[in-house]
């Protein structure tokens, strides 16, 4: 059996994939573990911090090999680096908190949890109704899993509460990740992203924002964000090409959601898209350089964007009536 998250994996996904194989051993069920392109920088100083030794293959080439194949807090097969053709002959399991996409589509079991704000407290709740007892490194990474998805509990779900209080009664405690400084190659390229950055205005105050970088295109978003845009779109690197969305509180109380522009990206190249309000991403297959996508969805989001704020801005209207 194998168990999957998204690539690039977050503390969310490393802490789903951990707790769900403690579930499994439970059961005398050894599960492999695969992260494509590895865990993000913040899941591995997660697991220094708390001194879990993580065995994580960085793809998952030959699914078909597997009988059973677990997927967590992942909607596309993009975001996993492969195709659902892939998948053909294994039995697929889907644990999310995400609008539902093809890979819940083809899933001989699903779980998913739209209402919960992470995939963490699903699994962890699911650990608690089976009985299950998890080692306190577990703990901790469960804690940290929903912290980070919940951005420090500001966005609560309707299993955050009840998977904290497990995880704390396992000895799991509040783990405050110390952030380093960025390395190097991350400040240079949220510079270089911002020297090539192009912006649009709509709504009177909404700032959208477009660039493209080689790779740490999250990384570019998010500080676009904390410059003063409230959507960043960033094209990054990847086969298929990333595509990174970030918005902000202003985008969101417009009606504009990063979920909703990754998947309007995605179609427009054929691709696939999805993620959080705030935070999505957009997978395409391209031969174009960059700075010609960058192009085309400088030519194209902000009359999307635009007209989503007047329809959300009309909806008020009407309920104000």
């Amino acid at each position: 059996m194998v168990i999957v998250g998204h690539s690039n994996a977050d503390p969310d996904a490393l802490a789903s994939m951990i707790l769900l194989s403690r579930i499994l051993e439970n059961y005398g069920v050894e599960a492999i573990h695969v992260c494509p392109e590895g865990p993000s920088k913040l899941s591995r100083q997660l697991l220094g911090q708390v001194g879990i030794e993580q065995r994580c293959m960085d793809s998952i080439s030959n699914p078909r090999f597997y009988e059973w194949v677990i997927v967590v807090d992942t909607s596309n097969p993009a975001q996993l680096g492969i195709s659902m053709e892939d998948l053909e002959g294994s039995k697929l399991i889907v644990i999310d908190h995400h609008y539902p996409g093809k890979l819940s589509n083809n899933a001989l079991l699903k779980i998913i949890e739209r209402r919960a704000a992470s995939t963490t407290e699903i699994v962890a709740v699911l650990a608690e109704a089976l009985d299950v007892i998890v080692d306190e490194k577990t703990a901790f990474i469960g804690v940290a899993g929903i912290y980070y998805d919940t951005g420090r509990l500001k966005r609560i779900g309707i299993y955050t509460i009840p998977a904290l209080d497990y995880l704390v009664s396992m000895g799991g405690k509040p783990l405050l990740l110390e952030v380093e400084d960025l390395p190097f190659s991350e400040r240079y390229a949220r510079i270089k992203a911002a020297s090539r950055m192009k912006t649009a205005r709509i709504c009177k105050e909404l700032i959208l924002s477009f660039t493209h970088v080689g790779s740490f295109e999250s990384s570019v978003a998010r500080g676009l964000i904390d410059l003063g845009a409230d959507v960043a779109i960033v094209v990054g690197g990847g086969t298929p090409t990333r595509i990174a969305v970030r918005t902000s509180n202003r985008a969101l109380n417009n009606g504009l959601t990063a979920r909703d522009l990754a998947k309007y990206i995605a179609e427009r190249f054929q691709g696939e898209g999805g993620g959080h309000p705030q935070a999505a991403m957009a997978h395409i297959k391209s031969d174009m350089p960059r700075e010609e996508i960058v192009e085309i969805l400088y030519r194209s989001v902000p009359g999307k964007a635009a007209r989503i704020c007047v329809g959300a801005r009309g909806n008020e209207r009407g309920k104000a009536k």
